[in-house]
């Protein structure tokens, strides 16, 4: 089942994604196609800063470059970003702080299809985490 979080009130989908994620073992990550993160910023943080979600993979976060990450900031979690320099699209990577990472691979202004891939080490594991996003049907993968 697909949920939106505008199907519900931000009290029960903060309280929902809490249940999921103290249900299992290893890390949590989370995928969100955010259609505009900005304008959901703070419904975004009061879900996800004590949800227990390691990772917060989001696409179209329709962040621009002179969008200081100060402003996106969220308590307890890094953020990583491949922005697109027009309207829309877009991809950001949270990660909790207490995770080493690195990007191995973003996406540019030239790039049909924007991405985000990270190396994240846990207990010595590394990890592949990435997020991508196709802006138009019309380009082939």
């Amino acid at each position: 089942m697909q949920l939106s979080l505008g199907d519900y009130s931000r009290e029960s989908t903060r309280n929902m994604i809490q249940i999921l994620s103290k249900q299992r073992t290893g890390l949590r990550v989370c995928h969100l196609n955010a259609q505009s993160l900005k304008n959901k910023l703070d419904e975004f943080t009061f879900i996800f800063e004590s949800s227990g979600v390691d990772i917060v993979c989001i696409s179209e976060t329709w962040f621009t470059k002179d969008l200081l990450d100060n402003f996106l900031t969220m308590k307890g979690y890094v953020l990583y970003r491949a922005d697109r320099s027009s309207h829309a699209g877009g991809c950001a990577i949270y990660i909790k702080d207490s995770l080493r990472c690195k990007v191995l691979a973003k996406s540019d202004d030239t790039s049909q299809i924007e991405f985000l891939f990270l190396e994240v080490t846990q207990n010595e594991n590394k990890i592949l985490i990435g997020t991508a996003y196709r802006p138009h049907h019309r380009i082939n993968l």
